[in-house]
């Protein structure tokens, strides 16, 4: 429990960090001047230039679309609590984490109506409108309820966050409305592998596998036939990870319905006690700002991306 402790303390480093970039990339949007700010974004994260005149890369498609394509259908599957409707509707509902109630709400607009007495032994507590806001709690008991009260303030102010504009301009965020929901923890003895499934225009192009991300994060990445792929995504330590092909060729089907309608997606999935388990749907992985190595792989993904040509200003 210490462990997760010290990443939710950790966690709230995130906060000042984000209002400064929301305070950025506002200002530039309303200057009309977003593309020129995202490639100064893009140039920093990276050390590339960004070409969003004629995009060819992976990465560089994933910054166009941020901007170009935040349809409604992302946006309601980028809110990690209403997507539970999309997957109920498309795959079923015995792939969701089960949602906990309290005083017979399912979500909450303010930290403050969830007592902590009315919480479970074992629970995740999370907003729905962006990344680094779930929060694991394996044990009450080594929750106090001043933690519990820090924990709250965490969370209304992540509420308050517009997520939309804290890593170069993921739009797809922008019009969820924020809330706090609550589900099952899954609990295990060992770290619960992660599986990730990205899809261009419903084809598996590629997936990997995260292990112990609140620890020494570690990935390995896999092509679509199901075997171990020549190139790596981002900088973590590479693992050999033995998948059940039948378990990930189930997953990958479930996830590829989810993705379907969608120019590119990842999906991530659980497996967990011999059930599959739904994750999330991310429309631009790490921002788009995760350079895959070697560069040729980063270029061939990029053609699988079909940028339609913006109609002349």
């Amino acid at each position: 429990m210490s462990r997760v402790w010290n990443y939710l303390r950790g966690n709230i480093l995130y906060l000042p960090e984000w209002k400064i970039e929301i305070t950025k990339e506002k200002y530039f949007e309303k200057k009309g001047l977003s593309e020129y700010y995202l490639k100064k974004w893009y140039k920093k994260k990276t050390g590339m230039s960004l070409n969003l005149e004629n995009p060819q890369t992976f990465t560089e498609k994933q910054q166009w679309l941020k901007i170009h394509s935040a349809t409604k259908e992302k946006t309601l599957c980028a809110d990690k609590y209403l997507v539970r409707d999309y997957v109920e509707k498309i795959i079923g509902a015995e792939y969701l984490i089960p949602i906990i109630s309290i005083n017979q709400k399912k979500c909450f607009t303010n930290a403050c109506e969830i007592s902590y007495e009315s919480l479970p032994q074992a629970f995740v507590i999370q907003c729905n409108h962006g990344a680094h806001m779930t929060h694991i709690v394996k044990d009450k008991n080594c929750l106090s309820k001043l933690k519990y009260y820090i924990l709250q303030k965490r969370l209304n102010a992540e509420l308050k966050i517009n997520y939309a504009y804290c890593h170069g301009y993921e739009l797809q965020y922008r019009d969820i409305q924020p809330c706090i929901f609550i589900t099952e923890y899954l609990q295990s003895e060992h770290d619960i592998p992660d599986y990730k499934f990205f899809f261009f225009y419903g084809k598996l192009e590629f997936f990997f596998v995260d292990q112990d991300r609140f620890g020494i994060h570690k990935r390995t990445v896999f092509n679509s036939d199901f075997e171990t792929a020549v190139y790596q995504f981002d900088k973590y330590p590479r693992i050999e990870f033995q998948i059940d092909r039948k378990i990930c060729q189930k997953m990958a089907e479930l996830a590829g319905k989810l993705a379907v309608n969608f120019d590119c997606v990842r999906v991530d999935m659980y497996y967990y006690n011999k059930k599959i388990y739904f994750g999330e749907m991310t429309f631009s992985s790490a921002s788009g700002a995760k350079i895959m190595k070697p560069a040729e792989t980063d270029l061939k993904l990029g053609k699988l991306i079909r940028i339609e040509k913006r109609p002349v200003k």
